[in-house]
């Protein structure tokens, strides 16, 4: 995703685009959050949104149709989270995507 992230964005080998399938990897990891009770689990997959906008440009249309979809995680994040950081790591990300898709 770093060294060749035009590669990574374009690719796909039938099972979908690398991008499409990290996405998925995240809603698991938020899943497994919620069954472990564990807001740190959670907080992962954050972060990797965080490294997936980071790297991968915020201006790409790949990564710019996503954010819609980015921002329903987050919400859905937050309406169970408990903890101040955990919100305001997902809210720092809700206002970060809706400047990336101005």
């Amino acid at each position: 995703m770093v060294r060749a992230p035009n590669e990574f964005k374009n690719a796909n080998d039938g099972n979908g685009t690398p991008l499409s399938m990290l996405f998925q990897y995240i809603h698991k990891v938020f899943e497994v959050g919620k069954i472990m009770e564990s807001e740190m689990i959670s907080m992962a997959g954050a972060a990797l949104i965080i490294a997936i906008l980071e790297h991968l440009g915020q201006n790409d249309e790949a990564i710019i149709s996503y954010i819609d979809s980015i921002n329903n995680m987050y919400i859905t994040e937050l309406s169970t989270a408990h903890s101040t950081d955990y919100k305001n790591m997902l809210i720092q990300g809700i206002m970060s995507n809706l400047w990336y898709d101005q």
